[in-house]
């Protein structure tokens, strides 16, 4: 939902290359709204995805594993990356749009800058969608929560940005109510919930 508001709040949000930079660098205030609650979207969806790879057990284990390192590489990369957007408003502010828009094509031809961002996206992207397979094959998500979750996590890149994040988005809520439906003695060791038990006993 952060993401999806990220991009409602977008001053650009079609525009790429010398008109992003450029109309970033002319609102201000849209443009860095838009760059936290993307960076904060992201970065919220790991703690998710940990948190699914601690209820897997036996099947469906070693997806969970994947889905762990996808996050770490991903949905722990990703975020931080989007601060390139403020460092780019700050070369146009200080200097031009122009030279901004050169910084911005040596940045990217540099092999240092792709090894570490390619990764960071695709396993970004995937990290969620194995996690969900991976409870899928333990049993605990239904069978249309598996074949949803690729076509979700891909929508933003096929259909128009506005339809393709009202979709991801949407996908998000679903998969908030099944986590939700998850009994909490599936989250929590056995030790732990004896001892909430006792506690709410006691008042």
């Amino acid at each position: 939902l952060l993401v999806l508001g990220s991009m409602l709040v977008d001053p650009v949000p079609s525009a790429d290359g010398r008109d992003l930079i450029a109309g970033y660098a002319e609102e201000l205030f849209a443009s860095g709204l838009h760059t936290n609650l993307i960076h904060y979207g992201f970065a919220l969806v790991a703690p998710v995805v940990y948190g699914m790879v601690g209820l897997v057990r036996g099947r469906g284990g070693w997806l969970a594993n994947v889905a762990g390192v996808l996050a770490m590489i991903g949905l722990s990369t990703l975020p931080g990356l989007v601060i390139s957007d403020l460092y780019l408003v700050g070369a146009a502010r200080a200097v031009d749009v122009d030279t901004a828009v050169a910084v911005s094509a040596e940045v990217e031809a540099l092999v240092a800058f792709n090894v570490l961002v390619v990764p960071a996206f695709f396993s970004a992207v995937i990290a969620l969608p194995v996690a969900v397979i991976a409870l899928w094959r333990a049993g605990r998500f239904p069978a249309y929560a598996a074949a949803l979750c690729f076509p979700a996590a891909f929508a933003p890149m096929v259909l128009p940005w506005w339809a393709g994040f009202s979709v991801n988005a949407a996908w998000m809520v679903v998969l908030a109510v099944l986590l939700r439906r998850i009994p909490a003695s599936q989250w929590f060791p056995a030790g732990h919930m004896a001892r909430q038990t006792e506690l709410a006993a006691t008042g």
